[in-house]
């Protein structure tokens, strides 16, 4: 039998493989339908104008349940909790086959941002719950290698099954668009399955059954309701709610803002935008690991500036990039490595300061955070970019620079804000501290 130490030290065990292996397959599950989920909805009513209104459904599903799924798992256990959103999944990709109108996709886009709370924060919190804070930044990064993986390689996957089923199965296009959600429902299943037979429970009762096997600390009863957060990690707590909102816009912020961007300003096809977007998160998803671990070395701090930094600066410069495919891929290329440099770096600091019997309930709370700087970010930025494009600021060197600049300079400004208040009033723990 391991002891406590030994266990800790550890990264690569076979419940955090396991973690790290379920949040792929669920990514890659929700990003199967990304590629024609705004035709699907417009093949059942949906006007352009619509669509919107789907993706706020799933982020308000997820900005509602965040906070609650993760004080539940810290309350009932996080596999519990994690299963109940798999489950949840699998349940909502077989009704969404028999969806006959957008508005049944507004309803379910809702219950699905809710699936996702369940699974996303316990998740996370289960994986910390299990390692070192010396090894954390290596965890945290393998653990959103995987999930980011698998947002990546989804959409892929599911515009090769919707082709197939149109021109192969010869199935009308309503139902080629549901085709691909069968498939979302055997990756839901699967995802249960791993954590339920593969994954250590951390919290409520399932944790005595297999304390002997993983040595953490178990609060006494009642210690979860005297948990009181001192004055520091509040503070703490201020900022990292910030800086989840800053990401959060920043991320929604150029999602939809790029595309217009390219399309008006110089007429770049839907195919090579793409392109853009594929390669550039490839990119970043090789600097994740690497950066992660590298926090665990020589601090959280050092990695979270040079990331962001590097992010935002290649934010603001886009449209001085921007008039080739090559050009912007490269230029979004660095600013997807600098925030993947940042994240675990990020992530971890956060962690090293939660104490362990609020993890998921605070877990949850940032990742709420994170969503309400989407919704704001994905109003903000179409908008921004309509009032600002035809605005002269000023001539350099007998060139006029137009005010499409401004909009790509809001969040790289946020960001940077983000940073000073982590730099100046987060103050860290010694890393042999456990929280």
């Amino acid at each position: 039998m391991e002891s406590a130490a030994s266990f800790k030290e550890k990264v690569y065990t076979g419940s955090v493989i396991s973690l790290a292996i379920s949040s792929f397959v669920v990514n890659l599950g929700f990003g199967l339908t990304l590629p024609y989920f705004p035709l699907f909805a417009m093949e059942l009513g949906a006007e352009i104008w619509h669509v919107g209104f789907l993706v706020t459904a799933f982020i308000v599903g997820r900005v509602l349940f965040n906070d609650r799924a993760g004080k539940l798992s810290d309350t009932y256990g996080r596999k519990l909790i994690i299963n109940l959103g798999a489950l949840g999944y699998a349940i909502i990709s077989i009704v969404m086959f028999f969806v006959e109108h957008w508005l049944h996709m507004l309803v379910l886009d809702f219950f699905w941002g809710m699936a996702s709370a369940f699974v996303w924060s316990p998740s996370e919190a289960c994986l910390v719950d299990q390692i070192s804070p010396k090894k954390r930044g290596e965890a945290l990064s393998m653990f959103f290698t995987f999930t980011n993986a698998g947002w990546v390689a989804g959409p892929a996957i599911g515009g090769l099954a919707q082709h197939y089923a149109f021109n192969t199965l010869n199935m009308s296009l309503a139902d080629s668009f549901r085709f691909p959600f069968y498939i979302v429902f055997a990756l839901s299943l699967l995802s249960l399955v791993i954590v339920r037979l593969c994954v250590a429970e951390t919290r409520g009762k399932g944790i005595k059954q297999q304390i002997s096997d993983i040595p953490l600390k178990i609060d006494k009863p009642g210690e979860e309701k005297a948990t009181k957060l001192p004055r520091r990690l509040r503070r703490n707590l201020y900022v990292f709610f910030f800086a989840a909102f800053a990401n959060g816009f920043s991320w929604a912020f150029l999602e939809p803002l790029l595309p217009i961007y390219l399309t008006d300003k110089y007429q770049i096809i839907p195919l090579e935008i793409g392109i853009i977007f594929s390669t550039a998160g490839l990119v970043g998803i090789l600097a994740n690991f690497p950066a992660g671990k590298m926090s665990d070395k020589i601090g959280r701090k050092p990695l979270i500036t040079v990331g962001m930094i590097c992010s935002r600066t290649a934010t603001v410069l886009i449209p001085a990039f921007s008039q080739t495919t090559a050009n912007v891929t490269g230029v979004m290329g660095v600013r997807s490595v600098g925030f993947n440099v940042s994240q675990p770096a990020l992530r971890a600091l956060q962690a090293d300061q939660v104490p362990h019997a609020r993890r998921g309930q605070i877990f949850g709370r940032i990742e709420m955070f994170f969503d309400l700087g989407m919704i704001s970010g994905s109003l903000i930025g179409p908008w921004s970019y309509d009032q600002f494009r035809s605005v002269q600021l000023f001539t350099l060197f007998g060139h006029v620079i137009f005010g499409e600049y401004i909009p790509f300079a809001i969040p790289a400004i946020m960001g940077i804000v983000a940073l000073v208040c982590i730099l100046l009033f987060v103050i860290t723990k010694k890393e042999s501290d456990e929280p």
